[in-house]
């Protein structure tokens, strides 16, 4: 099947784990692919870009609890909410896999050559120091 730019196709799967001490912990899987349009930074003409991700969070009851296991957990931990907006999670963890500098690998025409250096007497701070002479 052929990408579809802005479509994104995702899984979440809940799992319950017995921890040490006995007691249950909540995890969410989060499986995303997507393919964006950006524009290219290099040529600025458009480009797709694909994003997949893999997340697991880690659920905890309070704010000390998530502060003390994101220290040394290679997931994300996060306080359990009354409500989980699924939709809210999946974009910003979308936004936080979209590249810095989105750009082509080969961009699809060639890039403009750079202007040739301006007569340094129209400068415009040129123009402005020949008006501060007093006149000969």
């Amino acid at each position: 099947d052929g990408a579809v730019a802005g479509a994104v196709r995702w899984t979440l799967r809940g799992e319950e784990r017995a921890e040490r001490a006995g007691a249950r912990q909540a995890w969410l899987h989060l499986q995303a692919q997507a393919e964006l349009a950006m524009a290219c930074q290099r040529c600025l003409a458009p480009t797709l870009e694909a994003i997949e991700l893999e997340r697991s969070f880690q659920f905890v009851a309070d704010e000390a609890s998530a502060a003390a296991l994101d220290a040394e957990a290679e997931h994300d931990v996060l306080v359990l909410p009354r409500t989980l907006d699924l939709h809210a999670l999946l974009e910003d963890e979308l936004l936080l896999d979209l590249p810095l500098v989105p750009r082509h690998a080969s961009c699809p025409q060639p890039l403009a050559e750079p202007a040739t250096a301006p007569d340094p007497t129209s400068a415009p701070f040129a123009v402005l120091a020949r008006l501060r002479r007093p006149p000969s």
